[in-house]
């Protein structure tokens, strides 16, 4: 159980700084990005507001990890359950799966989107083929780490 205990310390410190993390990113580029460097005028609000919508949601489940990490680490039954929530091989194997079809199916999707782009719009392009090279790259990556972890 000390080893549960370490770990949900560790998960509560990394949504703490993830937190930390997003609240200084926003102020920074909200404030002192120079207004050259912003959005064109006719997305900026809808720009703006995505960008504080998906801050406001990321450190929502963070406050909430946080809340349910601390409740466990005060209550030896609630830590019980999430050790079992956490450990449940069912739920891990299909995290796997779901995790693995997810990851086939986006590569396939950006694929698609580039060559469609490729037809109307070459910046529309280039960026669906930075960021499905991006993605191939990490899923590479990770593929070669966990072929050598396990």
């Amino acid at each position: 159980m000390e080893k549960q205990i370490n770990i949900l310390k560790r998960r509560r410190i990394l949504d703490i700084i993830a937190i930390a993390a997003i609240i200084i990113i926003y102020a920074v580029l909200t404030f002192l990005l120079p207004e050259n460097m912003k959005a064109e005028e006719g997305l900026s609000g809808f720009i703006s507001g995505f960008q504080a919508g998906l801050g406001v949601v990321f450190v929502i489940f963070a406050l909430r990890n946080i809340f349910n990490i601390n409740r466990a680490l005060k209550d030896e039954e609630k830590m019980k359950e999430m050790y079992v929530e956490l450990t449940d091989e069912r739920k891990l194997q299909i995290q796997k799966e779901v995790e693995s079809a997810t990851s086939s199916i986006f590569m396939v999707v950006l694929i698609l989107g580039a060559i469609t782009a490729g037809y109307f719009n070459s910046t529309v392009f280039m960026t669906i083929l930075a960021s499905l090279l991006v993605f191939a790259s990490i899923r590479g990556f990770c593929k070669l780490y966990f072929s050598k972890k396990y």
